[in-house]
């Protein structure tokens, strides 16, 4: 399970419990005379039909906010990645490895600064990369050829590390928001 997945699975199940506790509130605090929270609802709850679907379902909430809860602490964080089935045994190549890769390329290019880079693996029939890379520069190089050489050096490098193709790289450059270093 992704961090974010976990992360989401916690505040559900607070979010839940929170609710089954209302639930617990507005059933039972009508019949032990709990006045400031179910006297609104005392005139709904007094049918007994109601008293106990709100019971039933506080109940059912709870125990599902329980199993989230546990489901996102136990569960293990995963992740993205492409698991790759070899003879020898099986590759797992994950997003963070190739970021690892698309930084050290583009160590190679010190005309360009406050990188930010994304990597995408698809897995299935075809496997391939997705990167898509922000920079600033300063270079009076043209662009055009430094997204080039910028491209061909991530791809190149990519490919070679984990042997899946690289089927887009997209590069985009920015003004530099550090404008106290430029010299006029």
């Amino acid at each position: 399970m992704r961090k974010g997945k976990k992360a989401l699975d916690i505040i559900m199940a607070i979010v839940i419990l929170f609710f089954s506790v209302i639930f617990y509130l507005a059933a039972y605090g009508y019949r032990y005379n709990w006045d400031k929270i179910s006297q609104s609802l005392s005139s709904f709850l007094i049918m007994d039909s109601v008293y106990y679907i709100m019971t039933v379902l506080g109940g059912l909430l709870v125990i599902y906010a329980i199993f989230i809860f546990l489901r996102a602490i136990i569960s293990k964080t995963v992740l993205p990645a492409v698991k790759m089935e070899m003879e020898t045994g099986n590759v797992k190549i994950t997003e963070e490895s190739v970021e690892s890769v698309v930084k050290t390329s583009l160590k190679r290019f010190p005309q360009i600064s406050e990188v930010e880079k994304d990597v995408k693996l698809f897995g299935g029939d075809q496997p391939h990369i997705n990167i898509q890379v922000s920079c600033a520069t300063r270079s009076t190089q043209n662009v055009n050829t430094l997204g080039e050489e910028i491209q061909n050096s991530i791809k190149s490098d990519v490919e070679n590390y984990s042997g899946l193709p690289v089927k887009d790289i997209e590069v985009n450059f920015h003004e530099p928001t550090d404008t106290s270093k430029v010299k006029v």
